[in-house]
């Protein structure tokens, strides 16, 4: 690859950051101009994350990009010189932009708190770029306050030019008062002022860094792991054991004055357990011990490689044996209207086969939340494999769930002739998700024949399977021979 010389015009530069817009705050590497590699080209598996920034909408995953770009928050690690030079290099092979955004760049203490580094800071890729190729974003956030949002770009020309351009069109700038006071700060200070104020602010963090670390080893050293803290205002602590749930340590935090947040975009991954693991067994046990089959979906699966579960929908029989499992085929990657956006396949792996079972309620088909999209799935569990009642365990959000949830069901189960039975989750499951709930039963007519009173509460619905009313809609209106009539009359038009 050729590289971009300090000679080239905008006109030249502007393709390059032409999709800077499209992930505004995303950390690490963002520009993509020479086209995506492949996910296997690179030895870190955060640069895996490259490949999905297209269709992701803020953050990447942050475990992933904290295990190997963030150079200090949240981490409390500092990237090395041959770290950033591997970077560099990957970003030189594969024409990729550097947004170098390190809001916590001041706060470096490498060697604890009586050796601060004062102004004499750890060199940043801006540095060690010959192409052209990085964006420096620092800012005085974190260094003299919040409230200011004050800060600077530095790169080569075209793309600083074209990075104004863009907050100029599309922010209002900062207050001019916050200018004028900083202003007036920094010369009055002059440099010696501002080291002085820098090393004072270092050797705070770094005390503060130390009394941590000790409180860990002693207080946490059987349950916990953590990295050292070198800069930066946090610790990243990982809770020892499988499937782990961190989330009660926020009470216990705040009750003690320790600000606690645990990882939600990886608590999925980190409760996942293969089919013969501890949770699953004791819904063998449940299932034996009431006589009754269970429906389980979706189960968090331990997936194909650390980074993936499967959206797994197992089926247990009266003596606790599995009599089927399905994993989830279509993964919910949607920019919701008016709600969250969901992208499944950053943890999820898709599953590749459909599933049906024989049960004393008739045969089973299998299917997990958002399939109820796609009809050609509950058609071939119908009519390919024999399915007479179909089961979709589901968490859709409000906003859909309202607007397509029931007459979604209703329709698979008219088109298909079957019943079918939608457990659903119900309310809130963080600041970002609501689950729309109103589980319900539905017959081989469309008719609904079981729902919960309180469509947002917990509970159990109950209704009676009549085969012979099954029997009778299919005998009536014989869509199986019917569909094969017109299928043949249709023969390679149809997909």
């Amino acid at each position: 690859m050729e590289p971009r010389g300090p000679k080239e015009t905008d006109a030249d530069a502007s393709k390059y950051v032409s999709i800077v817009s499209k992930y505004q705050g995303a950390p690490g590497i963002i520009g993509m101009h020479g086209g995506l590699p492949p996910a296997d080209a690179f030895p870190f598996s955060a640069f895996k994350l490259v490949n999905r920034l297209q269709s992701a909408k803020g953050y990447p995953p942050l475990q992933s990009w904290a295990r190997d770009i963030v150079c200090q928050n949240p981490t409390g690690a500092v990237m090395g010189p041959e770290r950033m030079r591997q970077v560099y290099e990957l970003a030189r092979k594969w024409d990729l932009i550097i947004l170098e955004d390190d809001a916590y760049f001041w706060l470096q203490y490498p060697q604890g708190p009586e050796a601060v580094p004062g102004l004499n800071l750890r060199p940043g890729f801006l540095s060690i770029d010959v192409d052209g190729r990085v964006i420096r974003v620092d800012t005085l956030a974190k260094l003299l306050g919040p409230g200011f949002r004050l800060g600077w770009v530095a790169g080569p020309p075209a793309l600083v030019n074209k990075v104004a351009l863009y907050i100029a069109a599309i922010s209002v700038g900062a207050s001019s008062l916050s200018q004028v006071m900083i202003h007036q700060l920094l010369l009055q200070w002059g440099r010696p002022g501002l080291e002085a104020y820098v090393v004072q602010l270092q050797q705070r963090y770094a005390r503060s860094a130390a009394a941590a670390e000790a409180a860990a080893a002693a207080h946490l050293a059987d349950i916990a792991e953590w990295q050292p803290i070198r800069a930066g205002m946090f610790m990243w602590v990982k809770i020892k054991g499988e499937g782990v749930d961190a989330s009660p340590l926020m009470g216990l935090g705040a009750a003690e004055k320790v600000m606690v947040v645990t990882g939600n975009l990886s608590s999925s991954l980190s409760k996942a357990e293969p089919l013969d693991g501890p949770a699953m067994a004791r819904y063998r046990q449940l299932a034996r011990d009431t006589g009754l089959w269970l429906s389980l979906g979706g189960f968090q699966e331990t997936g194909p490689d650390p980074e993936h579960l499967y959206n797994c929908h197992v089926v247990l029989d009266a003596s606790g044996a599995t009599a089927a499992a399905y994993r989830k085929v279509h993964l919910f990657d949607v920019d919701v209207p008016d709600g969250p956006v969901l992208m499944e396949s950053r943890t999820t792996a898709p599953g590749d086969k459909l599933v049906a079972c024989d049960s004393p309620a008739g045969r089973l088909g299998l299917s997990v939340c958002y399939d109820l999209r796609f009809p050609e799935v509950y058609q071939t569990l119908t009519w390919g494999m024999g399915a007479e009642v179909l089961l979709v365990p589901s968490a859709f959000t409000k906003v859909t769930g309202k607007a397509h949830w029931e007459v979604l069901l209703r329709a698979r189960a008219i088109e298909c002739q079957c019943f079918v039975i939608a457990a659903a989750q119900a309310g809130t499951h963080n600041e970002k998700r609501e689950s729309y709930g109103h589980a319900l039963i539905i017959d081989p007519w469309g008719e609904v024949i079981g729902r919960l009173e309180d469509p947002q509460g917990t509970g159990i619905a109950v209704a009676e399977l009549d085969f012979e009313l099954l029997s009778a809609v299919r005998t009536k209106m014989p869509i199986r021979e019917h569909r094969a009539k017109g299928r043949s009359q249709l023969a390679g038009q149809l997909t």
